[in-house]
Parts: structure tokens; C-alpha cells; sequence
């Protein structure tokens, strides 16, 4: 498998599409997240409230997933192999509005697997501050991020944008 360090221009662009995927998806899920809390909210019969719950709650898991997999990005974190922010804007730093103490952690157990230390976990997440966050540092990466990627990021940019970023 190729790494970072020997990352070609050919594999770069190719990961551009998932890159763009993970905000595509961030900016969604909340969106859908929203609007099936107001459905459930409205829901009259039992088939009603049970598709919005669980439709709800996989909205939920699906941001965590994406906001984790941007946050990684935008942090260089992880494995050797992994895309990082850094491929795409040399000398890209992790940004500290990123750093929220055990949060990772608490993503990770939620999502991860049924275990004791889960269910002591703190329930409840601020999705749109989370969503706030990462999408203003996403920005600045934009801003920051080589000129030749810039045409790769447009849909991103006018998401953002969109979205009020």
C-alpha cells in the first residue's frame, strides 16, 4: 500500500473524493438528524415514531463517524496511510479548536462496540457545535490548501458556504 510519503499527484486527486464525501456527509446527517427529530416529534402511530427513532439515531452514528473521519484528517492523525490535511496544504498544523478533551475517546466507545465503560459515558451530543468546529477549521484548510486542489474542493466550498461557513 502506498503511504503519504510516496503519495503521488494521481492518488491525491483520487482521495480528494473522499475527503469531499466525509463534509458532504457531515453536512447532511445533521440536517436529516434535524429533520427526523421534527418527524418523530409529529409522529402519531407506532410505525411512525419507530422509523423516525431509528432513522434519528442512525443520523446520529453516521455524523459522529464523518466528524471523527474529518477531525482525524484535519488533525494528520492516525495511521501511516491514512489522507491527511498536510498532502494538500504543506505545513498544515492541527488546529487546538479541535482538541476537546476525551471526546475522541467517548466518539470511539460510542461507535466502537457494546462495552462496560460505554454506558458510563455522558449521553447527548452538541452536533452543531461539533459541526461548527470542524467545519471552520475545514475552511481554513481550504483557504490554506495548495492552489492546484482548490478545483477538488469546490463543492465543498459551496457547501460550506451554503451552510452559513
Amino acid at each position: 500500500m502506498t503511504t503519504p510519503a510516496q503519495a503521488d499527484q494521481k492518488l491525491l486527486l483520487k482521495a480528494a473524493d473522499d475527503i469531499v464525501y466525509e463534509m458532504m456527509m457531515l453536512l447532511n446527517t445533521r440536517y436529516i438528524y434535524e429533520d427526523s427529530q421534527k418527524r418523530l416529534t409529529n409522529a402519531a402511530n407506532l410505525h411512525d415514531k419507530t422509523y423516525w427513532h431509528c432513522a434519528q439515531n442512525g443520523m446520529l452514528e453516521s455524523f459522529l463517524l464523518h466528524y471523527r473521519n474529518l477531525k482525524q484528517f484535519l488533525n494528520n492523525e492516525k495511521y501511516a496511510t491514512d489522507i491527511k490535511a498536510v498532502h494538500y496544504a504543506p505545513g498544515w498544523k492541527p488546529d487546538t479548536r479541535l482538541h476537546i478533551a476525551d471526546e475522541d475517546q467517548r466518539i470511539n466507545r460510542k461507535l466502537a462496540h457494546l462495552a462496560y465503560d460505554r454506558v458510563e459515558l455522558p449521553r447527548g451530543w452538541n452536533m452543531e457545535e461539533m459541526e461548527r468546529r470542524v467545519c471552520s477549521v475545514f475552511k481554513d484548510f481550504l483557504d490554506k490548501s495548495d492552489y492546484q486542489y482548490s478545483p477538488l474542493f469546490a463543492d465543498c466550498r459551496s457547501n460550506l458556504t451554503s451552510h452559513g461557513y
